[in-house]
């Protein structure tokens, strides 16, 4: 049932949400963006975790002698603070391409034919 006055977009326009914007195009964004922080989150906890207190203070190494030995190693922690740096990296790699993305779709390529 259509209202005069009403076009196809009215509801997504009473919401303050652009028209031109679908809703599978918003939850991506959302995913993207949720994906990036968890790189930076992760990565950043991963560099500095393994050179703290607690990571020597941890209840899990009291049990095992090995794995304590194993994991207080200094090549051991500098291992794990790489994967962290990977991480960084993989986020400000993602963020580049999320900035990209958004340029792409405020200002499209316009082809002309002649």
């Amino acid at each position: 049932m259509k209202i005069r006055g009403q076009t196809p977009n009215s509801e997504v326009q009473e919401f303050g949400v652009c028209p031109r914007i679908s809703r599978p195009l918003i939850m991506n964004r959302l995913i993207a963006v949720a994906f990036i922080l968890f790189c930076f989150e992760i990565g950043l906890f991963l560099v500095f975790v393994p050179w703290s207190a607690l990571w020597e203070n941890n209840v899990l190494l009291a049990y095992s002698f090995t794995l304590r030995e194993l994991l207080l190693n200094n090549f051991i922690r500098g291992a794990i603070s790489g994967l962290g740096a990977i991480d960084v990296l993989l986020g400000f790699s993602e963020l580049g391409r999320f900035w990209k993305s958004l340029k792409v779709i405020k200002h499209p390529r316009t082809t002309t034919t002649e």
